[in-house]
């Protein structure tokens, strides 16, 4: 009995659905819709930061971003140009140890400019890494956790003003 009732209804709604009226594509979308999502990496808000801080943000994944200091937990910088900036890390967390392509796990970035960076103080819970630039030449520092790192005139006061030009955070592999 309960499997007649099924083909019965079956039945009936089989028709319903081709009877629905197909979307049609030479209809066009109404003017006001709203745009489709999609991610092009750009740092959202970058011109406002820029006018009122003077600090270029140019792109990341969105687990950097810049933040008022004072949160716990958060990468500081200072600049002799800029003064302190601090940014708010997040960390993607990957369980699948399996994919080479996830080590190493410095999975959260921003790539910004800042001027004569001096010092950078790592967040506590993540591995760091700064990508300064002085003269067309680039370096990298492994920024420690929880602790102010030289960088640049920091390291050397004879050494020319640095800037940053990226961020990277990330969970050491725990597998």
């Amino acid at each position: 009995m309960v499997m007649r009732r099924l083909r019965l209804l079956a039945a009936m709604t089989v028709p319903l659905w081709v009877m629905a009226p197909a979307a049609r594509a030479d209809v066009p979308a109404p003017e006001d819709a709203q745009p489709g999502i999609v991610e092009d990496g750009v740092y959202p808000g970058a011109e406002r930061i820029l006018a009122e801080r003077g600090i270029t943000l140019i792109s990341g994944n969105g687990l950097i971003t810049l933040t008022d200091c004072g949160e716990p937990g958060t990468i500081q910088l200072y600049s002799a140009e800029k003064g302190h900036i601090c940014f708010k890390v997040r960390i993607w967390r990957a369980f699948a140890p399996d994919l080479p392509t996830l080590e190493p796990a410095l999975n959260s970035f921003i790539v910004l400019r800042i001027p004569d960076v001096y010092v950078i103080k790592g967040s506590r819970t993540a591995t760091q890494q700064a990508t300064l630039t002085v003269d067309d030449r680039t370096k990298t520092y492994d920024i420690r956790p929880d602790e102010w790192t030289p960088v640049g005139e920091g390291v050397d006061p004879d050494n020319p003003p640095e800037t940053l030009v990226e961020l990277r955070a990330g969970q050491e592999k725990t597998w």
